[in-house]
């Protein structure tokens, strides 16, 4: 296993557009509505770009004793993983109903896939989330509203009636999120599965933005 020092924290969106954070007084993993500029106690370390499969360190800033079981990462597809629980054979997964989480899945489903975000790509997400942070027009010039997740899942997101899958459009966020305060960048999104076209948009990061 790699050095911590040489890693980087990747943090976990799940199907839902929802993060998966920590429960300190329960010591559980839970999932939570994502909140601009907020990074939860829970997180990956891995190398990037990753190289999967691969072992997933799981690190939780504040706990109880209760340990976490032996994970390792898997290709999802569309830049998504799975973290299969290794002497069970069996899958991390989200409740989409309540903020529960569990290591049980039987298979490798939506339920089971996560987006994996550095603290650049949350940046980026943060900036598509709330218009104190930045503003969001479309090749119009015409200002959306702020980004919204795909109630069903799909780790869809919509910008104004343009969707796109997270995990397709990590570089963007990446982009967006590595921008300077009073800086303007145009970003090009791949559209979701079924939709036609990519589209842009343009980022004007605000200057009050921390």
């Amino acid at each position: 296993m790699q050095d911590a020092s040489t890693l980087t924290r990747l943090w976990l969106i799940d199907w839902f557009g929802h993060i998966i954070g920590h429960d300190p007084i329960r010591d559980e993993l839970i999932r939570q509505p994502f909140t601009s500029g907020e990074y939860p106690d829970l997180f990956l370390l891995a190398s990037v770009p990753l190289q999967l499969p691969a072992t997933a360190v799981l690190r939780k800033r504040s706990s109880l004793p209760r340990s976490l079981p032996e994970l390792e990462m898997v290709d999802a597809k569309n830049n998504l993983i799975g973290l299969r629980v290794k002497d069970r054979d069996t899958w991390f997964s989200v409740n989409p109903r309540n903020e529960l989480t569990h290591f049980n899945s039987a298979a490798l489903m939506g339920w089971e896939m996560f987006a994996p975000l550095t603290l650049e790509m949350l940046n980026g997400l943060s900036a598509l989330i709330d218009r104190k942070v930045a503003t969001v027009s479309d090749s119009s010039g015409q200002e959306v509203a702020p980004l919204t997740f795909k109630p069903e899942g799909d780790n869809i997101a919509r910008l104004g009636d343009f969707s796109f899958m997270i995990g397709q459009n990590l570089n963007v966020l990446r982009t967006i999120g590595e921008m300077s305060p009073d800086s303007t960048l145009k970003v090009t999104f791949k559209p979701a599965e079924g939709s036609t076209g990519s589209a842009s948009f343009t980022i004007k990061r605000l200057a009050s933005a921390s």
